[in-house]
C-alpha cells in the first residue's frame, strides 16, 4: 500500500478524529437485570434450563448467550447467538455480539459475516461498526479498518478505544499524520490511560519515528513514573537511537522498580548488557 493512499484516507477521516471530546468504554459486559443480585454463574443453570425447554424461544437463547459471553465462554456463546441469528432475521444485537464472540476466538474473517448483516439492518449501530473495525484491523486490512473506525467515531464521538485503534490502522498504512490525530484524540479523551500513550509510542517506533516515540514514552513517565514497562520502552528506544547512556539509565530505572524485569524480556536484557558494556573503558574489558 503506497503512502499516497494512506494520506488520502487520513484526510477523509481527519475531521472525524478531531471531533472526539469524551470517552466511552467499549465492549462492556452485559449487565444483569435490574434488581438482580445473582451472578451470571449462579443464573446459568436456570438460563440453560429455560433455553433447553424451548429451543425456539429466542429470548431464552439470547439471555443464555449474554451470560455465556459475560463468563467468557465464547464457544458456547457462539452456538447460542448463532441460534438466535437463525431464529430472528432482524436481531441486530445478536449479530453484533456473535461477531464479537467470534473475534474473541480469533475467528476474524467469520466475524465479518454477522457484523455486515447487523449493519445492513442498522447502519447507525456504533458497536457493530466498532466490532467490524477491530476484526478488519486484526486481518491487516488497514484501508477498510480506517473506514470502519471512521464510521464508529462519527457516530460515537466519545469512544476513546476506537480512536486509539484507529491510530493503529493508520500506522499500518504508514499514514503518520492520521495516526497522530487518532492517537492524540484518544489521549485527550483519557489523558491518564497509560495504554494509549504506550501504544502511540510503539506505533511511532513501528513507523520509524524514534525521536517522536521517545518523547511520547518520556511523557508517559509523568502519569506512571513507577511503572517499569515505561522505562523499559525508553531504554529500548534510546538503544535503537544509539544512545547507550540514556538506554542504560532507563533500563536501570526499570530494574530498580522491578527486580525481575528482565526475567521474561531476553531481548531487552541483551540490550541492557550491551549498553553497560559500551560504557566500560576498553582497557578494563575482559579479553
Amino acid at each position: 500500500m503506497g503512502p499516497h493512499h494512506g494520506d488520502s484516507l487520513s484526510r477523509r477521516t481527519s475531521l472525524l478524529v478531531l471531533a472526539a471530546v469524551g470517552v466511552l468504554g467499549t465492549l462492556a459486559l452485559w449487565a444483569t437485570r435490574s434488581g438482580s443480585t445473582l451472578t451470571y454463574e449462579e443464573r446459568l443453570p436456570r438460563l440453560e434450563a429455560a433455553a433447553a425447554k424451548n429451543p425456539e424461544d429466542t429470548k431464552a437463547r439470547r439471555e443464555l448467550a449474554y451470560a455465556l459471553v459475560a463468563l467468557r465462554r465464547y464457544d458456547r456463546a457462539i452456538d447460542e447467538l448463532g441460534a438466535v441469528r437463525r431464529l430472528d432475521p432482524t436481531d441486530v444485537i445478536a449479530r453484533t455480539d456473535l461477531g464479537w464472540a467470534l473475534i474473541r476466538r480469533s475467528r476474524f474473517e467469520e466475524a465479518l459475516v454477522p457484523l455486515d448483516e447487523a449493519l445492513r439492518l442498522d447502519s447507525s449501530f456504533a458497536k457493530a461498526h466498532h466490532n467490524r473495525a477491530w476484526a478488519l484491523l486484526n486481518l491487516d486490512r488497514y484501508p477498510e479498518a480506517v473506514e470502519a473506525y471512521g464510521a464508529t467515531v462519527a457516530i460515537d464521538t466519545l469512544n476513546a478505544d476506537a480512536f486509539h485503534e484507529l491510530g493503529w490502522a493508520f500506522a499500518g498504512l504508514g499514514a503518520t499524520a492520521g495516526a497522530a490525530m487518532a492517537f492524540n484524540a484518544a489521549i485527550r479523551l483519557e489523558p491518564t490511560r497509560l495504554r494509549f500513550r504506550l501504544g502511540y509510542g510503539a506505533a511511532l517506533v513501528r513507523m520509524g519515528h524514534l525521536e517522536d516515540a521517545l518523547a511520547v514514552f518520556h511523557q508517559a513517565t509523568s502519569i506512571a513514573p513507577e511503572v517499569s514497562a515505561v522505562w523499559g520502552r525508553i531504554g529500548v528506544t534510546a538503544h535503537l537511537l544509539q544512545r547507550p547512556a540514556e538506554a542504560r539509565e532507563a533500563f536501570e530505572r526499570a530494574l530498580a522498580l522491578d527486580s525481575s524485569y528482565f526475567d521474561s524480556r531476553s531481548g531487552e536484557r541483551a540490550m541492557w548488557e550491551e549498553v553497560r558494556a559500551a560504557e566500560v573503558p576498553p582497557a578494563d574489558r575482559t579479553p
